[in-house]
């Protein structure tokens, strides 16, 4: 079974549309499991256990030489690496058809499992948690903690079935840095994912968003010494602990001006938390005795930090994709965890003030970020165009195409755009969630009503993908 294509995909091999990682991905799983099929049947067939442990070292050895290595990948790394991917699960799955065969193929689980796998990571990407980088490192950790439970297998100890689902769980790991590795191939030329250069601009940008979040701090500094007397480290971080984001901060619409509110009351209350974890770090500073850091140096430090997340990221280009409600709660956690290493620091444990010191500089370089994310979505805000002057020229449209069509129709909203969504999966098949909302918004966030449109086509969509069609 080939669990990466649809039965349409044959009569649709022969168009020139770009292939994604999931078609290329399943021929070479395909013929792994042929291969191993034909070894298998015969009478000196390998056992899987062996068979999986030389397979995923094979897998491991080959992504981490071509995520170490500095050259421009080629075509055949690309290949490769999505070859490696493959392997590991299908290692995975021999080795439950041998010790689980009562749990039926496991080829359908694992690329459902992959594809969780790879959305829960974009999604901690999108609220600038994590970025796109790759270390040899996190391949080493992956495939260790694979061979781990095998070998578990192999002495018979311990639960088996939890033994197959740590294995499960690794395979998928290792199998979701290949995809990454191919897509950081295909973006960046390189499989670890090198760095984009910013733009001057963008890095003045950030270090004069650094300088707004001190002064910011020293208005409310200013304001609780009138009122309050001298502000400690506690009564900063409580007043950001109850901080919360508005609905109408994430409002989603088609009304440019209601979008530009939202916006604003976002920006306000991402630069309001800022300057409250600012507050809180010279207070720190102050409690543990040590130089306050700030100026110049601070600002510059925030400012490489968010430059090195908007880069590794790739959230320069695409700042509309921003989670802020997502990049919130994350904010708020990360207070939590401040709050037991301020306690601790405060018991004498000078470890504790610095475990909370870096964690706060964290979250303020995630601070700087959103709110460049947030201006950079106010100023690129098209100027209203009066269509009575506008030219004969750009009034003029030239015919739009059938997935042009089927976009608007989308983001129209009525009846019919769960409809065309669903047709606009199918004509750019294979299709990826984000790849559907490019399409219907180049600014990359479509009004509300077009948005639901798209997700409620993309779980059918993916469903019927992946039904077992062989």
């Amino acid at each position: 079974m080939n669990p990466g294509r649809r039965p349409s995909d044959d009569s649709r091999a022969g168009k020139s549309a770009p292939r994604g990682w999931r078609s290329e991905f399943g021929e070479r799983w395909t013929e792994l499991a042929l291969g191993r099929a034909r070894a298998a049947g015969r009478a000196d067939g390998e056992p899987a256990l062996a068979w999986a442990v030389k397979a995923l070292t094979r897998s491991g050895a080959s992504l981490e030489d071509l995520i170490s290595g500095d050259r421009r990948a080629t075509a055949a790394d690309q290949v490769e690496c999505l070859s490696r991917g493959a392997e590991a699960l299908e290692a995975c799955a021999a080795v439950w058809e041998e010790l689980a065969p009562v749990a039926g193929q496991r080829q359908v689980r694992l690329v459902r499992c992959l594809e969780r796998r790879l959305k829960r990571e974009e999604a901690e990407v999108l609220s600038g948690q994590a970025d796109y980088a790759l270390g040899w490192i996190t391949v080493r950790a992956a495939l260790t903690h694979a061979l781990e439970p095998i070998e578990r297998l192999r002495e018979e100890s311990g639960d088996r079935a939890q033994a197959l689902e740590d294995l499960e769980r690794a395979a998928v790991s290792l199998a979701a840095i290949a995809v990454r590795a191919w897509l950081n191939v295909k973006v960046t030329g390189t499989a670890r994912g090198a760095d984009p250069p910013l733009p001057a601009s963008v890095r003045s940008d950030l270090l004069a968003l650094a300088g707004e979040i001190a002064r910011k701090a020293r208005e409310l500094d200013t304001e609780r010494r009138a009122r309050d007397g001298e502000p400690s480290g506690g009564r900063w971080l409580s007043e950001a602990l109850v901080m919360r984001l508005p609905a109408a901060a994430t409002r989603e619409g088609r009304d440019p001006t209601l979008r530009a509110e939202s916006l604003l009351l976002l920006r306000s209350c991402w630069l309001r938390l800022g300057a409250l974890q600012f507050g809180l770090l010279e207070a720190l500073d102050e409690e543990r005795g040590a130089a306050v850091e700030g100026g110049e140096a601070l600002h510059t430090q925030l400012a490489k930090g968010a430059a090195k997340l908007l880069r590794r990221a790739r959230l320069e280009s695409r700042p509309s994709a921003f989670d802020f409600a997502r990049a919130w709660e994350h904010q708020l956690a990360g207070l939590g965890h401040v709050v037991a290493d301020y306690c601790r620091g405060l018991g004498g444990e000078a470890d504790g003030f610095e475990a909370a010191r870096a964690c706060i500089l964290a979250a303020l370089v995630r601070v700087t970020a959103a709110l460049w994310l947030i201006d950079a979505q106010l100023g690129d805000r098209p100027p209203a165009k009066e269509p009575l002057k506008a030219s004969g020229e750009r009034r003029a449209e030239r015919p739009r195409t059938h997935c042009q069509h089927l976009a608007r129709r989308v983001k129209d909203g009525g009846s019919g755009a769960l409809d065309a969504a669903l047709e606009l999966l199918e004509q750019s098949e294979p299709a990826t969630f984000s790849e559907a909302v490019r399409l219907v918004s180049t600014d990359g966030m479509p009004p509300g009503a077009a948005f639901d449109a798209i997700a409620d086509a993309w779980e059918h969509y993916d469903l019927v993908r992946h039904l077992p069609w062989d």
